[in-house]
């Protein structure tokens, strides 16, 4: 059955001053590829009800930038991410944050984010309950243990013992600290097949 996924966009402030709406073209493939539909939300601020007037199935907060950037238009990009957390959570709708977009689902639960060390451009082990991953880290900022709130399952840690990957328990919201789309579409597909938003 076709699924509808809304993806939420990073902002990109290029070399002249213009700030423009951005996300790694290979989400869209990948998604396109198995037969979703897209809908793109740019970073704007607007009134919850208007996502009463579209229809969508999931949600994902896509990666890129900093959370804790003092840049203005960051926060209008987490006041929109916001937004969309309340609303999967209101209406029962899957939603995945990815890299950054797990950091802003940790603020929107007021989980503290911390400055983290050997995590930018690296590969490296994930640890799940049951298998390894070796995937990709390009994340200044993560969370740990004793900082995440307990309504968090943690279903992956790295070496060093940051989180990786959580879900809220008791609903269909995920946040995983790698990019499954910077990587080959058999990876990404093993990736989301680790998120139950289907059963």
């Amino acid at each position: 059955m076709m699924k509808t996924v809304l993806l939420s966009l990073k902002y990109d402030l290029d070399k002249y001053g213009y700030l423009s709406n951005v996300i790694d073209s290979k989400l869209i493939k990948y998604f396109r590829k198995n037969n979703n539909n897209i809908i793109i939300l740019p970073n704007y601020k607007f009134d919850k009800s208007f996502l009463n007037h579209i229809k969508f199935d999931r949600i994902i907060l896509t990666g890129g930038g900093d959370i804790n950037s003092k840049n203005k238009n960051e926060k209008i990009r987490l006041d929109l991410e916001f937004k969309l957390i309340k609303f999967a959570l209101e209406k029962k709708i899957p939603l995945l944050g990815i890299c950054r977009g797990m950091q802003s689902l940790c603020k929107f639960f007021n989980v503290k984010i911390k400055k983290i060390k050997g995590h930018v451009k690296k590969q490296h082990k994930i640890f799940l309950n049951e298998k390894v991953l070796l995937r990709n880290s390009f994340h200044n900022y993560g969370v740990y243990s004793k900082d995440l709130d307990p309504r968090f399952k943690i279903l992956g840690r790295a070496k060093d013992n940051s989180i990786e990957f959580i879900n809220l328990k008791k609903t269909k919201i995920y946040g995983m600290m790698w990019h499954p789309e910077r990587q080959d579409f058999s990876k990404f597909k093993q990736d989301l097949s680790l998120i139950n938003f289907d059963d």
